[in-house]
């Protein structure tokens, strides 16, 4: 099974906004005693929804198929990409850091990087 980053329509989406980065937006929650408040990609740009939707239409069929055992579905969704968010791609086509600045999270943008370079090395020789 393919990535869903690494899905033909994602990487030209990914292609697209590694040109043309997508705005960063502040972004807020509200609660009575507190405010959660991060930084992302903005929600309305087409780009960021195209890859909303390939993600889901990626991970959704495993985790809604009720005859795979537990362990089977995590193994797949793994395969598929479930962990890689939208952010965590984009971050990873265009050099950015918005998701995250933790270690951890710059070498799991490293990884999903130097994938998306050798599938893009890969559509050029073809």
């Amino acid at each position: 099974m393919q990535p869903w980053y690494l899905r033909p329509e994602a990487l030209q989406v990914l292609d697209d906004a590694a040109r043309n980065h997508p705005a960063v937006v502040r972004h807020f929650d509200r609660y009575t005693q507190t405010v959660d408040e991060w930084t992302g990609y903005d929600s309305r740009d087409a780009r960021v929804i195209r890859l909303g939707r390939i993600h889901c239409a990626a991970v959704t069929p495993i985790l809604d198929e009720c005859e795979l055992t537990r362990d089977e579905r995590t193994r797949l969704a793994d395969d598929v990409g479930l962990s890689v968010t939208v952010t965590m791609a984009i971050d990873a086509a265009t050099g950015r850091d918005v998701g995250g600045s933790t270690c951890y999270y710059r070498d799991d943008v490293a990884r999903v990087a130097a994938q998306i370079a050798g599938a893009d090395r890969a559509r050029a020789a073809a």
